[in-house]
């Protein structure tokens, strides 16, 4: 008897370790996170920040867009501009620029650049693409 008891409680447990178990909560967060990355993908079709590098202070960043591209632009303290692509190497959300961290930051799933889009932060490992903003 006392071995069933315990097997019966070990398949509780296997049932709460279940990776294909369904609550209502997490039914709820998982189509929330989805509606969320959804949204962010339409980034991708809206116009740029700015029309010109020229507007691209120093030591700022901004989003140019370049025919059915995205560029990130920053222009260094020495006013040197650098561009990359706009799109999250990870999996291809826009990325914005952080005005107070001076970072490029992916909103779908938290990566960080630097300014000229070196990873700070996963899950993205690789740089942003070198992207040119010459016609």
């Amino acid at each position: 008897m006392m071995a069933f008891k315990k097997s019966s409680k070990l398949l509780r447990r296997a049932d709460l370790y279940d990776p294909s178990r369904k609550t209502l909560a997490a039914i709820k967060d998982f189509a929330q996170e989805n509606i969320n990355v959804a949204a962010q993908y339409t980034e991708a079709l809206t116009p740029g920040e700015i029309e010109s590098v020229d507007e691209v202070k120093e030591d700022e960043g901004a989003i140019l867009r370049k025919g059915l591209s995205k560029i990130a632009v920053y222009r260094d303290e020495d006013g040197v501009v650098h561009s990359m692509s706009a799109v999250c190497v990870h999996l291809g959300c826009i990325v914005t620029w952080n005005g107070s961290e001076k970072t490029w930051d992916c909103p779908c799933h938290g990566s960080r650049f630097d300014a000229l889009g070196t990873p700070i932060n996963g899950p993205a490992n690789k740089d942003l693409p070198p992207e040119s903003i010459l016609e």
